[in-house]
C-alpha cells in the first residue's frame, strides 16, 4: 500500500522522467544514425590517413569546423556522463559514445576499429546504411588480426581445440586423428 500511495503522490514525476528518457533515446538513436550515415565508407580502415572534416573549405573554416566539432563533442561526453549517474534519466553512455565519435583524441580511431569490427556492430551499421542507399563499410584486417589468425592456426598445427579459446587442452592424437580440426570463421 505504501509503494502505491508514493507513486500517486510522484506519479507527474515519474511520467517526466519517462518522457525525458524517451525523448534523450530518441534523440539519440537518431543522432548515431546521422553519425554512421554520414561516414565515408572506408572511415574504419587501418590505411586511412587523418580525418579528411572539411577537406574542401578554406583553412579558416576547417579549423573553425574541427574547433566546433570538438566542443560540441567534449559537452556530449560531460553531458553524457551526468546523463550516467543514478536517478538521472536519460541516455548517458550512448551520448558519450556519440562526444566520443565527434572528438579528436589520440586512440580514438583503434578504438573505433575495435567496436566496428564486432560482427553484428558490423552488419548492423551496414544495414543501416544500405537503408540510406550508401555503400557499406569496408574493414581490412590488420596486422594484430593476422597475427591472431597465425595462432589460432599453430594452435590447431599443435592438437589445441580452437573452439575452447587459449584455455583448451591439448587433444590426444587418437582424437586428433579422428575427426578434422577447423578454424571455426
Amino acid at each position: 500500500m505504501n509503494l502505491l500511495h508514493t507513486l500517486e503522490i510522484h506519479a507527474s514525476q515519474i511520467f517526466v522522467g519517462v518522457g525525458v528518457f524517451g525523448v534523450s533515446l530518441a534523440l539519440s538513436l537518431a543522432v548515431v544514425a546521422l553519425v554512421i550515415v554520414r561516414l565515408d565508407p572506408d572511415h574504419f580502415e587501418e590505411t586511412r590517413g587523418p580525418g579528411r572534416f572539411l577537406a574542401d573549405r578554406p583553412a579558416w573554416q576547417r579549423a573553425l569546423g574541427i574547433a566546433g566539432k570538438n566542443l560540441l563533442g567534449f559537452f556530449l561526453v560531460i553531458l553524457g556522463i551526468v546523463l550516467s549517474l543514478p536517478g538521472v534519466p536519460g541516455q548517458g553512455l550512448l551520448t558519450i559514445f556519440i562526444g566520443l565519435v565527434l572528438l579528436d583524441v589520440p586512440g580514438k580511431r583503434a578504438i573505433e576499429r575495435r567496436i566496428i569490427a564486432v560482427p553484428a556492430v558490423f552488419r548492423a551499421c551496414n544495414r543501416l546504411r544500405a537503408r540510406f542507399d550508401k555503400p557499406p563499410f569496408t574493414l581490412t584486417t590488420g596486422r594484430r588480426a593476422k597475427e591472431r589468425d597465425e595462432l589460432a592456426d599453430e594452435r590447431v598445427r599443435l592438437g589445441f581445440d580452437p573452439r575452447e579459446g587459449l584455455g583448451a587442452r591439448k587433444i590426444p592424437h587418437e582424437e586428433r586423428t579422428k575427426r578434422p580440426l577447423q578454424r571455426d570463421t
